[in-house]
């Protein structure tokens, strides 16, 4: 009898050991849990007091979307889309393309940021995700090309009349089915691009641009 119990003693031991060593892990994981946590929240507020002095902060941080903070990345000539960078350097973008088929870079869906670029005169959305422009694109008031042609765009906002240098505006093959009055506010457009969209009326201040071209195909318009 005592053999049966010792042998069965013997047997039992690696369990029991192995037991309490899955036991001794699991709390070994939940302190090193604790400890990740506590690392990468120093790593964060590392990277926020490291942003220089006069920068606007993370270009990450400022363009959301990856796609178009990647483009603003090369435009600004630096190598990550973590790096700060200031509102100088923002400024001196005069024109961005982020047409998802130019340099392959992927599909912009979504603009916010784009309000930091003051003196852009000259965009390239076409084929882009975008269904609305955002309105801190107001503040783009040097505007002077807008294609957005092939785009998701949906909405033409009452707001781009403000833009006063704008001379070319394509929304060709759009979801766009409204052109607001106020694009007769635009004297110095002079190229116009609707072709293909769902617009099927004109507002009456359209005729009083001086334009030298206007694409209407597709649209159900007299």
């Amino acid at each position: 009898m005592k053999k049966m119990i010792a042998f069965f003693i013997a047997i039992m031991i690696p369990f029991i050991a192995s037991a309490e060593t899955i036991d001794e892990l699991m709390r070994q994981r939940e302190v090193l849990l604790i400890e990740l946590s506590e690392v990468n929240e120093k790593i964060a507020q590392i990277k926020k007091a490291a942003i220089p002095s006069g920068s606007l902060g993370r270009i990450c941080d400022l363009f959301p979307d990856e796609v178009l903070a990647t483009i603003i990345r090369d435009n600004c000539a630096k190598f990550s889309i973590e790096q700060s960078i200031t509102r100088e350097e923002l400024e001196k973008i005069s024109s961005i393309n982020f047409s998802d088929v130019w340099k392959g870079y992927g599909e912009v869906c979504d603009l916010t940021g784009i309000g930091l670029l003051v003196n852009l005169k000259w965009v390239s959305g076409e084929y882009c995700g975008v269904h609305e422009l955002p309105e801190e694109f107001r503040n783009c008031i040097h505007l002077q090309s807008l294609n957005m042609g092939y785009s998701d765009l949906e909405i033409l906002p009452e707001w781009i009349g403000d833009f006063s240098e704008l001379n070319s505006l394509n929304i060709t093959e759009t979801n766009i089915s409204k052109i607001p009055e106020t694009i007769g506010n635009l004297k110095n457009l002079k190229h116009l691009f609707i072709g293909g969209t769902k617009v099927t009326e004109l507002p009456n201040s359209i005729y009083n641009l001086q334009l030298e071209s206007l694409n209407m195909k597709g649209l159900p318009i007299k």
